[in-house]
Order: C-alpha cells, then structure tokens, then sequence
C-alpha cells in the first residue's frame, strides 16, 4: 500500500507565501515517502483561481459536514495542515482575502478543516498533523475551549513561531507545543540558479528589471500611511548605493498594488522599474533571490532573500505578529523595523553584513526534521489502518465539493433574482403614479440638456 496524503491551507489565495507551501510540502513529502500520492487541497481550489499557477493542483475542501469527512478519512492516511497564519478561527474574514460572498465561505467552514480536520473519531484513521501554523492573535475563551478540545487527542501540535506557541500555551493546551520554522525556509529548492536568472532575464527583455542591481521594495495596504516616508527612505539608499528601484507586489490579497502605486506617485519623476502584477510565483522569486536589497513587509520575501543570501529589512509598521514571531523564533531582530526612522540605519547596516549561511543551514536542519517526523507520523498511520475494499478517489472528493458550491450559487441567483422581481414591481408601481406621469416634460428636458453637454463635451 502506498501512502496518500492530503495538505491543507489558503494555497488558492493570491498571496506569493500562500503558494509556496504546497510546493514545497509535495516535493519534500514524496522524497520522503516514495509513491505516495499528495493531494494538496484549499477553500476554494479552481473556484478560485490565481496568478501563481504551475504548482500542484489545488482542489476544493468543500463542505464540512459528516459524508465528505468519512470520504476524506478513507481516502487518505494523514491530513497536514499548513503552513500559513491559520488559527484565525475567523472565516468570514476570509471572504474579503478571496473577494466572495459570505455564504461561500459558510458552506466551506475552512476554520474547521484546519481545526476539527475531520473529527476526533475519524483521526483514528486519518490523523490531523500541524503543519508549522501561525496563530495570529490571543484566543478568547470560547475559542481556547475550542481548540482545546481539537487538540486532545492529537500528537503535540507544531507551529511556526514562539508566539503562536505562547499563545497556545495561554489558552491552556497542554504542554509540549512544538515550534518548527516555516516550511518556506526550503524556497531554494524549488528552483535553480539557471531559471531563476532565466527569469530575470525575460523581466529586462520586457523593461520590468534593470541590469544594475536592484533595490526591491514592496509592502502591502497596512504601508500605504508611510508611503511618502518609505519611498523617500527608498530614493536615499538607491542613491547611497547605486542601486535601481524595483517595486514588486506579492499578491492581491493584501493590497500590494495599493501599496506599490501609492510609493509611486510618491517617486514621481525617480526612476523606477515595476514588476507586471501578473508575475508569476518563480518571477517573484527571482527578483527576491537576487535582490541587491529587499525592503519589504512580505514574511515570505525576506525569507526569499535570506536564504539566497541577499541582504533584506522587514517592515512591520503595522505591527503584524508572524513578522515579530519569525524575528523572534530566527534571532532577527536587527532586520525587522517597526519605526519608520530606522529603516536606512537598518538597511546599511543589512547591506555591510555577510549572509547568514550558518543561521541558513540551521534553519533548514529544523525544517528538515520537521518533515522527517510528518513522514514518520503517516507511515504509522497506514501500517496500524486497517485494508479498505477501495479507498475513494480524490476526483470523487472534487466533484462533490464543486457541486455544493454549484448548489450554493444557485441559492444565491434565485434570491438575487427575488429581489430584482420586488425591484421591478416596485418600479412599476411607482411608474403608475400621478407624480411620475407628471414630471414626464421634467424627465425629457433633463435628457435634451445632458445630450447637448454631451456634444459640446466630446
């Protein structure tokens, strides 16, 4: 028997960190475990579709709800999740991450797939294993006793930070909680030195990317109050260092574009080179792996440039946790700024320092071990599981979760068509009156004079 292996998380999110997880987590699952099969899975899958195409298939969580749990438990030996800021417990706010309604988020429930997984009796089958998880912020009561009781029966959960652990710690999950570096630390090996250069050079053949080295700025809609600051910060050390600026956007889901046209304006006439929105994920690596300096708030570009070893300033003016938890956990805390003064003081400083290739490799080892120990985890698993007749295709799982979505869009249409039938009557009713019929000569004056603005305008 073969292993099979589901890994769950936001990877149908257009965000650059977002997309690296699944790639990497298939790479290093497969190496460790020769034939298995590694279905990577999101809220929304090919619902959803993104920029940062070219990875593993995303396909569909769908419901949460008894039938498709069972499926997923006979499916698969194991369930990963992660990585990525997951215990957010939150869904609604995921519906402005993808732009959809909030009743698609509700049918899906993602905070339950990545919590729950798929309940306490089914794990006996199919364990939930924690993939390196963020925990954004302190839980409440009510959601400490929920994730106490997700968590019970499990093998000691791992997360990604020393926050994310304190915090779990606080809301009373017992003892031991596991902290293993993001998975994102092994962005080198998914590309070579050859195509990522190949890359940069079809960005210059474009005009995207200078030939001198570039000084790398990006930052997202929390940046846009420092904006004018940063891109005078920006213009100086370009300057300083004989560097080119490049803005780079990382996804859409943050507002990165929101950020990059309000440094922009801010530029002005300075010359500046912007990277197409519809880069793809290896475009944004390259530029980030051979950034002469990468100043940025994007947790998943610094750790691009550190391991590539260029020199790179993290910018947590809005005080975002998992920038203070990867500072903290990687014994950074000289590159993370979070007053707008200190980021040329900072960044010289970054561009006199050598890489960091010891503090590279150790980080890497962490990883490593981290997935050594999810391999193991699975192969237990599916020696202690008992042989099915016939375990569920994944297509089967994907075509269900397409039709409830299916059946969610259509709820959605007859009600929006509901209320356009009451619109219309309305409008009728009101076309009726006496007021209306009235003000007809009103309503066509009105028309002669915009038609007539309208040809002295054009």
């Amino acid at each position: 028997m073969r292993p099979r292996v589901a890994v769950l998380g936001t990877f149908d999110v257009d965000n650059y960190g977002d997309h690296l997880f699944p790639r990497i987590a298939v790479a290093e699952l497969t190496r460790r475990l020769p034939g298995a099969t590694v279905d990577c899975y999101g809220p929304f899958g090919p619902l959803h579709p993104t920029r940062f195409t070219g990875g593993p298939p995303i396909r569909p969580l769908g419901p949460w709800e008894d039938g498709r749990l069972d499926r997923f438990a006979d499916t698969y030996h194991g369930m990963v999740v992660g990585g990525g800021e997951l215990l957010h417990l939150d869904d609604l706010l995921l519906a402005g991450f993808y732009g959809v309604e909030p009743a698609e988020v509700e049918l899906v429930q993602p905070s339950r797939w990545f919590l729950e997984g798929v309940g306490a009796a089914r794990e006996e089958r199919c364990p939930v294993l924690w993939h390196a998880i963020g925990v954004p912020y302190d839980l409440s009561c009510t959601q400490a006793a929920r994730v106490r009781s997700a968590l019970a029966h499990r093998a000691p959960p791992v997360v990604r930070d020393a926050f994310s652990r304190d915090r779990l710690l606080a809301a009373g999950v017992l003892p031991p909680v596991v902290v293993a570096p993001d998975s994102g630390l092994l962005v080198d090996r998914l590309w070579d030195g050859d195509e990522l250069e190949d890359r940069l050079r079809r960005l210059r053949a474009r005009g995207r990317h200078p030939e001198e080295s570039a000084l790398v700025v990006q930052g997202c809609d929390l940046l846009v109050p420092w904006a004018d600051a940063i891109a005078g910060a920006a213009r100086r050390l370009a300057r300083a260092h004989a560097m080119h600026l490049v803005l780079l956007e990382t996804g859409c889901c943050r507002g990165d574009a929101v950020f990059a046209d309000a440094v922009a304006r801010r530029l002005g006439q300075e010359p500046h080179h912007r990277i197409p929105a519809d880069a793809d994920l290896a475009d944004v690596a390259a530029v980030l792996a051979t950034a002469g300096l990468f100043v940025g708030s994007s947790l998943h570009g610094a750790i691009t440039a550190l391991v590539h070893g260029r020199p790179f300033v993290v910018m947590n003016l809005g005080i975002e946790s998992k920038l203070r938890g990867f500072a903290r956990s990687a014994g950074l805390h000289h590159r993370v700024v979070e007053d707008i003064d200190a980021i040329g003081p900072v960044a010289t400083a970054a561009l006199r320092e050598p890489p960091l290739v010891e503090l590279v490799a150790d980080l890497q080892a962490q990883v490593d071990r981290h997935f050594d120990a999810l391999a193991s985890a699975i192969v237990e698993a599916m020696e202690m599981r008992p042989p099915t007749e016939r375990a569920p295709a994944p297509g089967d799982l994907e075509r269900t979760a397409l039709l409830a979505h299916v059946d969610t869009l259509r709820s959605e249409l007859a009600e929006a068509r509901a209320v356009a039938a009451d619109a219309g009557s309305e409008v009728e009713r009101l076309r009726a009156t006496r007021t209306f019929r009235y003000a007809a000569p009103l309503r066509a004056a009105r028309r002669s004079w915009l038609a007539l603005a309208e040809r002295r305008r054009t």
